[in-house]
């Protein structure tokens, strides 16, 4: 198994809880805690769930939300961190698909269609506006 190795050992990060479009993550800088929301695709088909939003409020609140970033308390993640988070899920991505594309004993032959071996996406910083949704905190592509 490959060992995914940090760029800065200052920094780390371990994934947590998905659910309805977000993604929450730990992250711990120089040893404080923080906690990181991330927009994904984990709503899809369960539009449903979200009865409480119009259309416009789902598209602007929930799918304008993939694909992002945050803290918890909605101030801005630095561009450093995103960087990290970026590069730190790219190698947690390739340990992941060389681990199970190696052994196909135990998780048998994956085509290379399988959409578990695409790579996450880069996520981009953003803060929630009232009335506005997710607002870019960054022009910058925030990968490696």
């Amino acid at each position: 198994m490959t060992k995914i190795i940090n760029p800065n050992p200052n920094i780390r990060f371990r994934q947590g809880l998905r659910y309805h479009g977000t993604w929450e993550h730990d992250c711990w800088i120089d040893g404080k805690q923080l906690k990181l929301v991330v927009g994904d695709n984990s709503y899809e088909g369960r539009r449903e769930y979200f009865s409480g939003l119009n259309d416009e409020e789902f598209v602007r609140d929930v799918i304008g939300r993939r694909d992002t970033i945050s803290f918890i308390d909605n101030t801005v993640v630095p561009d450093e961190l995103v960087l990290a988070f970026n590069e730190w899920r790219h190698l947690a991505h390739v340990e992941r698909v060389q681990r199970l594309t190696t052994q196909p004993e135990r998780y048998g032959d994956i085509p290379p269609s399988d959409p578990i071996l695409l790579p996450f996406p880069t996520v981009m910083p953003v803060v929630y506006q009232q009335g506005a949704g997710w607002v870019r905190t960054s022009s910058k592509v925030a990968s490696k």
